[in-house]
């Protein structure tokens, strides 16, 4: 893997062992030790990547990732959920259906928790970086998609896509005219059993369909398979 670009990084934590391991994957981080402090950072400028404790005591971290997806300015960059509580998988899918793009459980995910948040970030960067072949948008209905730039723009205005939401509407956009079922929804765009089910895909899909309204593209359920993604 080429070496990493420096991005920016906040982080929400009072636990040292989460700072630490922040700090250890990614020493540009800025740790943040008051929700207050974080969202005004935050919301000030976007960074690239927040990491958040679910547990801080001043708002739950559940509340505050909507908080963060129901803000323009910050509604594209990547969240990272970190628990240092037991948590089911009914639990950790909620936290996907909230906004998060990934979601870590300590301290079992420990070990993986720094190679996956860089994973997160490459990804993130190697779109970005595409070719100048790349720079043209995805026309489809009233959608300008950049895969550079991994925004979507509709009548001039920029859409507030999380990153999930943006892999889900570029894979649907590769796949218009299909049935496409919701176990390869979680296969392709998740790809990864995080405690991520059926109705999980269901939900982020009905957000994306009101985020969608007026597009001139309709993603129609399939009774008992799944969607399929048409230009109207």
């Amino acid at each position: 893997m080429p070496p990493r670009k420096k991005t920016q990084v906040a982080a929400l934590s009072l636990r040292p062992e989460i700072g630490r391991l922040i700090a250890a994957a990614l020493p540009d981080a800025v740790l943040y030790k008051t929700a207050s402090s974080f969202i005004g950072a935050v919301l000030r400028r976007a960074p690239e990547l927040a990491v958040i404790d679910m547990e801080c005591p001043e708002i739950s971290g559940a509340d505050l990732i909507l908080v963060l997806r129901r803000n323009p300015g910050a509604a594209a960059m990547l969240i990272a959920a970190v628990s240092a509580a037991p948590r089911t998988s009914r639990e950790i899918a909620s936290g996907f259906e909230t906004g998060a793009d990934e979601y870590f459980v300590l301290p079992r995910d420990a070990g993986l928790m720094g190679p996956r948040l860089l994973n997160l970030l490459a990804n993130r960067q190697a779109r970005s970086g595409a070719g100048p072949e790349a720079e043209a948008p995805l026309k489809i209905g009233a959608l300008g998609i950049s895969t550079v730039s991994r925004t979507v723009v509709l009548k001039g205005r920029e859409l507030p896509l999380t990153s999930l939401e943006f892999d889900m509407l570029l894979y649907f956009a590769g796949n218009a005219g299909r049935v496409v079922g919701r176990g390869t929804l979680i296969q392709q765009v998740w790809k990864a059993d995080l405690g991520v089910n059926l109705r999980s895909v269901d939900k982020r899909i009905e957000v994306l369909r009101k985020k969608l309204k007026g597009s001139g593209v309709t993603i129609s359920t399939v009774f008992g398979i799944g969607y399929i993604f048409k230009p109207e």
